[in-house]
């Protein structure tokens, strides 16, 4: 087994992550950027803590502070590169380690 797969899968993948680099590139470019739906999650309401006044289910309104309007049209806010990797198959973490090791081990062979 291999001791760096996820440099392997990169290098077996090189036509592919170029081709999809070269397009994320192209679409920013052209001004396009891409999107999801915003789903409403509980960080995107104001925290609110039970007190005397109110009983486990209440229905106190609280504000939403996301900005967002259930289902609309939100930017992405992961780098290109990352949806790239995932895409791919490939974990960044273990790549990094990887190639921080590689480095490290031609530092002691060239020390």
């Amino acid at each position: 087994m291999s001791q760096t797969p996820e440099c392997d899968k990169l290098a077996n993948q090189d036509k592919e992550h170029r081709t999809l680099i070269d397009f994320m590139e192209w679409l920013q470019e052209q001004g396009i950027q891409l999107g999801k739906f915003h789903k409403h999650k509980e960080d995107c309401y104001t925290p609110h803590t039970h007190d005397k006044a109110c009983f486990h289910g209440c229905t106190i309104k609280r504000n939403k502070i996301c900005g967002y309007h259930e289902d609309e049209l939100a930017g992405l806010t992961r780098k290109s590169e990352n949806l790239i990797m995932d895409f791919l198959d490939i974990d960044l973490i273990k790549l990094d380690k990887e190639r921080r090791d590689m480095l490290d081990q031609m530092r002691k062979v060239h020390t």
